[in-house]
Protein backbone atom coordinates (compact mmCIF):
# COMPACT_ATOMS: atom_id res chain seq x y z
CA UNK A 1 0.00 0.00 0.00
CA UNK A 2 1.21 3.55 -0.57
CA UNK A 3 3.00 4.90 1.94
CA UNK A 4 3.78 8.67 4.04
CA UNK A 5 7.67 9.63 3.43
CA UNK A 6 9.40 12.37 2.56
CA UNK A 7 10.07 13.02 -1.14
CA UNK A 8 12.12 15.96 -3.17
CA UNK A 9 8.17 17.43 -4.06
CA UNK A 10 7.58 17.54 0.16
CA UNK A 11 5.95 14.76 2.28
CA UNK A 12 3.77 12.43 -0.12
CA UNK A 13 2.30 9.31 -0.27
CA UNK A 14 4.66 7.28 -2.91
CA UNK A 15 4.58 3.48 -3.75
CA UNK A 16 7.60 1.06 -5.19
CA UNK A 17 6.24 -1.22 -7.79
CA UNK A 18 7.94 -3.06 -11.08
CA UNK A 19 7.24 -2.25 -14.81
CA UNK A 20 6.27 -5.54 -16.99
CA UNK A 21 10.13 -5.61 -17.82
CA UNK A 22 10.60 -6.11 -14.05
CA UNK A 23 12.74 -2.05 -13.59
CA UNK A 24 11.49 -0.62 -10.56
CA UNK A 25 9.15 2.26 -10.23
CA UNK A 26 8.68 4.57 -7.40
CA UNK A 27 5.07 6.99 -8.07
CA UNK A 28 4.78 9.61 -5.70
CA UNK A 29 1.17 11.67 -5.11
CA UNK A 30 1.84 14.99 -6.51
CA UNK A 31 0.14 17.78 -4.55
CA UNK A 32 -2.66 19.81 -5.53
CA UNK A 33 -0.24 22.66 -6.02
CA UNK A 34 2.07 20.63 -8.70
CA UNK A 35 -0.59 19.78 -10.74
CA UNK A 36 -2.38 22.96 -10.72
CA UNK A 37 0.92 24.81 -11.95
CA UNK A 38 1.09 21.45 -14.60
CA UNK A 39 -2.40 22.13 -16.18
CA UNK A 40 -2.11 25.80 -16.15
CA UNK A 41 0.83 25.42 -18.98
CA UNK A 42 -0.22 26.14 -22.77
CA UNK A 43 -0.81 23.41 -24.69
CA UNK A 44 2.34 21.68 -26.85
CA UNK A 45 1.81 24.47 -29.92
CA UNK A 46 1.77 27.77 -28.11
CA UNK A 47 -2.30 26.95 -28.23
CA UNK A 48 -2.59 28.37 -31.53
CA UNK A 49 -5.09 25.22 -32.01
CA UNK A 50 -9.02 25.20 -33.86
CA UNK A 51 -10.99 27.66 -31.72
CA UNK A 52 -13.34 26.07 -29.48
CA UNK A 53 -11.26 22.67 -29.37
CA UNK A 54 -11.10 20.57 -26.28
CA UNK A 55 -7.89 20.90 -24.66
CA UNK A 56 -6.13 17.44 -24.00
CA UNK A 57 -6.50 15.72 -21.22
CA UNK A 58 -2.93 16.37 -18.43
CA UNK A 59 -0.71 13.83 -18.34
CA UNK A 60 -0.93 11.38 -15.13
CA UNK A 61 3.11 12.14 -15.01
CA UNK A 62 3.98 15.75 -13.77
CA UNK A 63 7.94 15.01 -13.12
CA UNK A 64 10.37 12.30 -12.64
CA UNK A 65 13.70 11.49 -11.06
CA UNK A 66 15.93 8.54 -11.68
CA UNK A 67 17.12 6.31 -9.08
CA UNK A 68 20.44 4.44 -8.92
CA UNK A 69 21.03 2.10 -5.91
CA UNK A 70 25.19 2.41 -5.88
CA UNK A 71 27.26 0.37 -4.11
CA UNK A 72 29.22 3.12 -2.22
CA UNK A 73 28.35 6.53 -2.14
CA UNK A 74 31.63 8.52 -1.61
CA UNK A 75 33.17 5.93 -4.38
CA UNK A 76 30.01 6.59 -6.61
CA UNK A 77 30.58 10.49 -6.22
CA UNK A 78 34.11 10.48 -6.80
CA UNK A 79 33.51 9.09 -10.30
CA UNK A 80 30.51 11.31 -11.24
CA UNK A 81 31.52 14.47 -10.00
CA UNK A 82 35.19 13.99 -10.13
CA UNK A 83 35.66 11.59 -13.58
CA UNK A 84 32.47 12.99 -15.42
CA UNK A 85 32.47 16.59 -13.97
CA UNK A 86 28.75 16.51 -12.31
CA UNK A 87 27.56 18.98 -9.54
CA UNK A 88 26.22 15.97 -7.88
CA UNK A 89 25.61 17.25 -3.53
CA UNK A 90 27.27 15.17 -0.99
CA UNK A 91 25.34 12.33 0.44
CA UNK A 92 23.06 13.01 3.57
CA UNK A 93 23.82 11.05 6.66
CA UNK A 94 22.80 7.33 6.76
CA UNK A 95 19.16 7.48 8.20
CA UNK A 96 16.41 4.66 9.28
CA UNK A 97 12.86 6.63 8.90
CA UNK A 98 10.60 3.42 9.32
CA UNK A 99 8.60 5.03 6.10
CA UNK A 100 11.18 4.75 3.97
CA UNK A 101 12.35 1.60 5.27
CA UNK A 102 8.51 0.66 4.43
CA UNK A 103 8.54 2.15 1.15
CA UNK A 104 11.47 0.28 0.05
CA UNK A 105 10.27 -3.42 1.55
CA UNK A 106 13.46 -3.29 3.56
CA UNK A 107 13.82 -4.66 7.25
CA UNK A 108 14.17 -2.50 10.72
CA UNK A 109 17.67 -2.20 11.06
CA UNK A 110 18.57 -0.80 7.96
CA UNK A 111 19.62 2.15 6.85
CA UNK A 112 19.61 4.58 3.52
CA UNK A 113 21.48 7.67 2.45
CA UNK A 114 20.73 9.94 -0.64
CA UNK A 115 22.44 12.31 -2.99
CA UNK A 116 19.70 14.37 -5.10
CA UNK A 117 20.33 16.91 -7.65
CA UNK A 118 19.96 17.47 -11.40
CA UNK A 119 22.23 16.56 -14.21
CA UNK A 120 24.40 19.20 -15.16
CA UNK A 121 23.07 21.14 -18.20
CA UNK A 122 20.26 19.73 -18.12
CA UNK A 123 16.54 19.62 -15.80
CA UNK A 124 17.03 15.97 -15.58
CA UNK A 125 17.09 14.87 -11.93
CA UNK A 126 18.91 11.92 -10.30
CA UNK A 127 19.17 10.48 -7.23
CA UNK A 128 21.64 8.13 -5.30
CA UNK A 129 20.99 5.86 -2.40
CA UNK A 130 22.98 3.92 -0.50
CA UNK A 131 21.61 1.25 1.73
CA UNK A 132 23.16 -0.83 4.24
CA UNK A 133 22.18 -3.60 7.09
CA UNK A 134 21.18 -5.98 4.03
CA UNK A 135 22.79 -8.50 1.95
CA UNK A 136 23.86 -7.06 -1.22
CA UNK A 137 25.78 -8.69 -4.23
CA UNK A 138 27.11 -7.24 -7.68
CA UNK A 139 24.73 -6.50 -10.46
CA UNK A 140 26.38 -5.96 -13.47
CA UNK A 141 24.52 -6.26 -17.21
CA UNK A 142 26.04 -6.09 -20.18
CA UNK A 143 24.64 -3.84 -23.11
CA UNK A 144 22.64 -6.36 -24.53
CA UNK A 145 21.57 -8.25 -22.10
CA UNK A 146 17.38 -8.32 -21.51
CA UNK A 147 16.77 -5.52 -18.91
CA UNK A 148 20.72 -4.19 -19.19
CA UNK A 149 19.62 -0.61 -18.53
CA UNK A 150 21.84 2.48 -19.08
CA UNK A 151 21.51 6.03 -19.31
CA UNK A 152 22.77 8.07 -22.35
CA UNK A 153 24.92 11.52 -21.71
CA UNK A 154 26.01 14.12 -24.09
CA UNK A 155 29.40 15.16 -23.25
CA UNK A 156 31.28 18.55 -24.69
CA UNK A 157 35.42 17.22 -24.42
CA UNK A 158 34.80 13.53 -24.60
CA UNK A 159 37.80 12.92 -25.58
CA UNK A 160 39.44 14.45 -22.24
CA UNK A 161 36.57 12.39 -20.04
CA UNK A 162 37.84 9.20 -21.46
CA UNK A 163 41.45 9.79 -21.45
CA UNK A 164 39.92 10.75 -17.62
CA UNK A 165 37.48 7.32 -17.17
CA UNK A 166 41.02 5.41 -18.38
CA UNK A 167 43.75 6.93 -15.95
CA UNK A 168 41.40 6.49 -13.17
CA UNK A 169 40.47 3.09 -13.48
CA UNK A 170 37.13 3.07 -14.63
CA UNK A 171 35.88 0.55 -17.38
CA UNK A 172 35.42 1.20 -20.82
CA UNK A 173 32.77 -1.56 -22.94
CA UNK A 174 33.71 -0.09 -26.70
CA UNK A 175 35.60 -2.35 -29.10
CA UNK A 176 39.56 -1.52 -27.72
CA UNK A 177 38.54 1.21 -25.67
CA UNK A 178 37.97 3.51 -28.11
CA UNK A 179 35.59 5.92 -28.88
CA UNK A 180 33.35 5.11 -32.27
CA UNK A 181 32.61 8.19 -34.87
CA UNK A 182 29.74 8.03 -36.47
CA UNK A 183 30.31 11.44 -37.87
CA UNK A 184 32.89 14.49 -38.01
CA UNK A 185 30.38 16.10 -34.88
CA UNK A 186 29.15 12.69 -33.48
CA UNK A 187 31.21 10.13 -31.75
CA UNK A 188 30.32 7.80 -28.70
CA UNK A 189 31.41 5.59 -26.01
CA UNK A 190 29.83 3.34 -23.75
CA UNK A 191 31.39 2.85 -20.29
CA UNK A 192 30.57 1.67 -16.81
CA UNK A 193 30.03 3.61 -13.47
CA UNK A 194 31.41 2.11 -10.14
CA UNK A 195 28.14 0.20 -9.45
CA UNK A 196 28.00 -1.67 -13.33
CA UNK A 197 25.45 1.21 -14.53
CA UNK A 198 25.95 1.51 -18.08
CA UNK A 199 26.66 4.87 -19.23
CA UNK A 200 26.60 5.91 -22.84
CA UNK A 201 28.62 8.98 -23.76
Amino acid sequence: VPVTVPTPIGTAKAIIMRDPDGYFVEAIQATPAIIAATDAQPARGGGRGRQGATPPQPSQIVGAVMGLTVRDMDETLKYWNGVLAMEMPQATTFANDQAMLDLMGLPSGASYRISSGVISGSSARLEFIEIKGVPRKAFDLRVTDAMACGMALRIGHIRDVLAKIKSSGGRVLSKDEALVEWSDTIRNVFVKDPNGLNLEL
